[in-house]
């Protein structure tokens, strides 16, 4: 399937053109690409409350993009997860 930028998404690996194999995405869903244009990595995170149901997340490395993914899934973890007792 094409996503953007001319990669390609197959079962949870991301492809780009030149036809080498990406890190897997840091989530199920998540589609990750290398922008050549821009120089930057991106990726596209679903979420259901986003205007059109997915957030565009850019970094400078592969590195930077897989923490701010990961800061998106643990503030909505700990959005979702009842407090401890007595937590307000």
């Amino acid at each position: 399937m094409n996503t953007a930028a001319g990669s390609r998404e197959w079962t949870g690996m991301t492809y780009d053109r030149r036809g080498s194999v990406l890190p897997a995405p840091p989530r199920p869903r998540v589609i990750t690409w290398y922008g050549r244009a821009t120089g930057r990595w991106w990726a596209l995170v679903p979420w259901p409350s986003a205007r059109y149901g997915a957030l565009l997340i850019e970094a400078a490395d592969q590195a930077t993009l897989a923490e701010h993914v990961a800061r998106l899934f643990a503030a909505l973890r700990s959005r979702t997860r009842p407090g401890p007792p007595g937590a307000s």
